[in-house]
């Protein structure tokens, strides 16, 4: 098992950055990739995703997040408040899962993604994707989360993610931006989700298994 964590305050345009480094053979990858685009929280590397928390002896987590959460209630929570200004609403929420999820199993996901809705902390989207990696056991679990808040569904086809079917038992989630080029430039069939459901993806050697929750 190998993993690589990269991540910058440049413009995805910028050269330099536009090759993903990939091993010349493997079994199966999973990962997270992130634009970020921002008005008024802190641009810089440190706040540029994905965010990435370890949990000693627990699971590390690689977060991607699209949407706003109130980040002054999670740090007040967390007993952060001092230094809610230095970090984004999306480096709160990591840390959020982290203390919610006690492990990779599907339930204790579920479970934790559950007692964030009911936090009611999301301002206009949840919407998040996640790679979850058990520290012990180095299973690996995908986590897609397609949660959009009562007052922002008139921008629901903006916030809501994609599934789409890459072929040779690959699966993509997408952004909304993401889906609309792999359809027209690439020709593939991108899938909306429903509102409040999650999606949990468990490799195996030949494809992903997917598996599909209400919120």
């Amino acid at each position: 098992m190998g993993f690589s964590f990269y991540k910058t305050s440049l413009p995805i345009t910028t050269d330099g950055i536009k090759k993903i480094a990939l091993p010349k053979s493997f079994d199966w990858i999973m990962m997270v990739m992130h634009s970020r685009l921002t008005s008024s929280e802190p641009i810089d590397a440190v706040n540029s995703h994905p965010y990435y928390l370890q949990l000693p002896g627990k699971l590390s987590i690689w977060l991607v997040h699209n949407g706003a959460v109130d980040k002054n209630a999670i740090a007040r929570y967390l007993g952060m408040e001092g230094v809610v200004g230095l970090y984004s609403d999306s480096f709160f929420l990591t840390l959020l899962l982290g203390r919610k999820i006690e492990s990779v199993e599907h339930n204790s996901i579920v479970s934790a993604v559950k007692d964030i809705v009911e936090m009611n902390i999301v301002k206009s989207s949840l919407n998040f994707a996640a790679i979850l990696l058990d520290d012990i056991s180095k299973n690996v679990i995908g986590l897609a989360v397609n949660y959009v808040s009562e007052d922002h569904l008139n921008m629901f086809d903006y916030y809501t993610l994609y599934t789409v079917e890459l072929g040779n038992g690959a699966t993509a989630v997408a952004s909304s931006t993401v889906a609309l080029y792999l359809n027209r430039l690439y020709g593939y069939q991108a899938k909306p989700l429903n509102n409040k459901v999650m999606l949990l993806l468990r490799p195996e050697r030949d494809s992903i298994r997917v598996d599909l929750r209400q919120l």
